[in-house]
């Protein structure tokens, strides 16, 4: 493995989880995606005041009719954020199912370093 490559990465993610001994727990490469994937999903574009093209529509879909047409907007709205945002991976495969309550999103990614296949799954809130 080289000096400094992506696998050996390690930072805090988000929500900041503290230690037992009160710090900050640095956390793997494998988190540390897992929570960039959530962020730039659930950040609505604009809402950022630094960087206003942060984020994804998909916090503004989720209140759209619950039909195919909204598992395609949220799929394409999803992969365009990733590629924009999260470089570290390529995604292979979305999977959105959307429900009442929630919407279910599976995101199956490669880690472009590393070549490992993830399958991470995020519950998206559709109550307000």
């Amino acid at each position: 493995m080289a000096q400094g490559s992506l696998t050996e990465w390690r930072g805090l993610t988000l929500p900041i989880i503290r230690g037992e001994d009160g710090y900050f727990t640095a956390q793997a490469l494998s988190k540390l995606l897992y929570s960039s994937i959530y962020m730039i999903m659930t950040t609505p574009v604009g809402s950022v005041l630094w960087n206003p093209t942060f984020g994804s529509e998909v916090p503004l879909l989720l209140f759209e009719p619950n039909d195919k047409i909204l598992e395609n907007q949220l799929r394409r709205a999803i992969a365009d954020a990733l590629l924009l945002w999260e470089k570290r991976i390529k995604v292979t495969q979305i999977i959105v199912t959307p429900n009442n309550k929630d919407v279910n999103v599976v995101v199956n990614y490669t880690i472009l370093e590393s070549g490992q296949t993830v399958s991470d799954e995020f519950a998206l809130s559709r109550s307000r």
